[in-house]
């Protein structure tokens, strides 16, 4: 059974803005399944995070962040539309992503026509694993930190509160900086990451998030 499995998991990057269809079949399968109760009620549940977030950091006024939040609250629990802003707000995003994540890994489970199959997937990546990239990593370790369906909804429901403090910091980050860009270099080999590194720190105004080696 093991050899039909995939040695390795990989929970992707932030999501793009998923179409309408879509997104009505992810909240169908949230609030019918009932391994899901527990995911359910933190994203419904989600606004009631915000003052928690204002009272850490104040600065997070400047994000609309309970508007957003309850925004994401009613599309599951009310059944409204999600009409996600054009600037692509992380603090709904990155939580959407953990969700959509959970589901899929789910419904993928379903497949396996298996009471323990998760428990087979957890045997079947011990040398790949379960891994993560960006907000993915949430979701990874939700799952690799999970023994059951139990385990992977409770570790779920925190891992999306972890993103929405997460997202909400992002957009607050935005908000500050007047343009972001993303760029790739190649360099001699005779250089390292820490002298690239410093070639940037001479400029005080660069502000960097993420610095990948390939």
């Amino acid at each position: 059974m093991l050899g039909d499995l995939p040695s390795m998991l990989v929970c992707g990057t932030q999501t793009n803005v998923p179409p309408v269809d879509y997104l009505n079949r992810l909240r169908a399968h949230l609030k019918t399944n009932p391994d899901l109760y527990a995911v359910y009620t933190a994203v419904v549940e989600l606004p009631d995070l915000w003052p928690l977030l204002l009272e850490t950091n104040p600065l997070l006024k400047q994000v609309p962040g309970r508007a957003l939040l309850e925004d994401l609250s009613r599309w599951l629990a009310q059944e409204s539309d999600l009409a996600i802003p054009d600037t692509l707000p992380n603090i709904q995003l990155a939580p959407l992503t953990v969700l959509i994540q959970i589901s899929e890994y789910l419904v993928y489970l379903q497949k396996l026509d298996s009471a323990s199959g998760h428990a087979q997937l957890l045997r079947a990546t011990q040398q790949g694993g379960i891994q993560g990239i960006c907000i993915g990593l949430l979701t990874a370790t939700a799952l690799a930190c999970s023994q059951n369906i139990e385990d992977i909804s409770r570790n779920a429901a925190v891992a999306i509160r972890i993103a929405t403090c997460i997202g909400a910091i992002v957009d607050l980050d935005r908000s500050q900086v007047q343009r972001m860009v993303s760029f790739s270099c190649r360099w001699p080999s005779d250089l390292t990451k820490n002298d690239i590194c410093g070639l940037l720190n001479e400029h005080p105004e660069v502000w960097y998030s993420c610095f990948q080696m390939t």
